[in-house]
């Protein structure tokens, strides 16, 4: 099945799994939002991404600070309505990270008591200054986005998210295991231990809002809401489909390797007919089993060639 609008970058999860595996593995969750919905008379969270309208700019202003901060204040009030869809609580706040540092977040969510009991999500809003959906990555905070009457730190302002988030949220003594950084044309899913490869989940809200395809607005939701992510008890979704995904990874690879072997096989039985009934070697002389067995067997240490074969010469050091 093709999701459009998600793109899964150097696999966060396997594309085959995506396609093929992944919408029968959400089901039992979006069977369960829509018979809570129904008895709550609510609407399900991908009803309420459907229902979501996409992003519209801010008019124009005055000047180039008053643009900026009409802008930021527009994203953010966008914002605060995406996120709830997706059942978080937009409060957007300066988050101190442990290098003594702060960036702006729209939520943090899990334990915030201390080093030790970091949140363990954070939603993070990025401004794009241009409205043409650059990568959010690229982007850098704005000094607008801050909160209280201190300024912010001229690195913090200087660095792309890419940066902040490599190097000071993810290499924190206890970082958040998930970032989720928002545009107000896209919005990016990290898991830490993915990161490390540049495995992310994109998705090109854009897109998905102006499509309404159902399939999508179901897999957006069920990808992103923060049930999903960080249930109030037992395993979440996301680690469900993760250990599926690896599941179903080391089955093709047993098929596959199988597969080989059969092949290997075939063409080794059709070498040896070719060599009897056209070639016309004298291979009645060699049992099958003993050429089979030389043919299977692999060069040992100190063979170059089968470990049977009486005139094997010594392997170069």
């Amino acid at each position: 099945m093709s999701l459009t609008g998600i793109h899964n970058e150097n696999e966060f999860y396997s594309h085959h799994y995506l396609a093929e595996i992944f919408t029968g593995d959400i089901q039992a969750t979006l069977e369960r939002w829509r018979e809570e919905a129904e008895a709550a008379g609510t609407r399900t969270p991908y009803a309420e991404l459907r229902a979501l309208p996409r992003f519209t700019a801010a008019s124009a202003a005055s000047s180039p600070k008053s643009r900026a901060l009409a802008s930021i204040l527009k994203q953010r009030e966008w914002f605060g309505r995406l996120l709830p869809a997706l059942g978080y609580a937009c409060q957007p706040a300066n988050h101190l990270l442990e290098d003594g540092s702060e960036v702006p977040i729209l939520c943090a969510v899990g334990n915030t008591g201390g080093p030790s009991t970091s949140p363990r999500l954070l939603v993070l809003g990025t401004y794009d200054p241009t409205g043409e959906g650059e990568d959010p990555l690229t982007l850098k905070p704005h000094r607008l986005q801050f909160h209280g009457e201190a300024p912010p730190a001229e690195a913090i302002v200087n660095e792309t998210w890419n940066a902040i988030v490599t190097r000071r949220i993810f290499a924190q003594a206890h970082p958040p295991r998930w970032l989720l950084i928002l545009s107000p044309n896209s919005a990016l899913l990290l898991e830490r231990g993915k990161w490390t490869h540049n495995r992310a989940l994109r998705f090109d809200l854009d897109e998905i809002l102006s499509r309404r395809e159902d399939a999508t607005l179901k897999a957006a939701a069920a990808l992103l809401h923060r049930e999903s992510l960080l249930p109030e008890s037992g395993q979440s979704l996301l680690d469900g489909l993760d250990e599926n995904s690896h599941k179903h990874a080391f089955g093709v690879s047993e098929d596959l390797k199988h597969a080989l072997r059969e092949s290997i096989e075939l063409i080794g039985n059709e070498a040896i007919r070719h060599l009897r009934e056209v070639s016309k070697e004298r291979l009645y002389d060699r049992p099958d089993a003993a050429l089979a067995h030389k043919l299977g067997l692999k060069p040992c240490a100190t063979c170059t060639a089968c470990c049977s074969c009486s005139t094997s010469k010594p392997a170069r050091s």
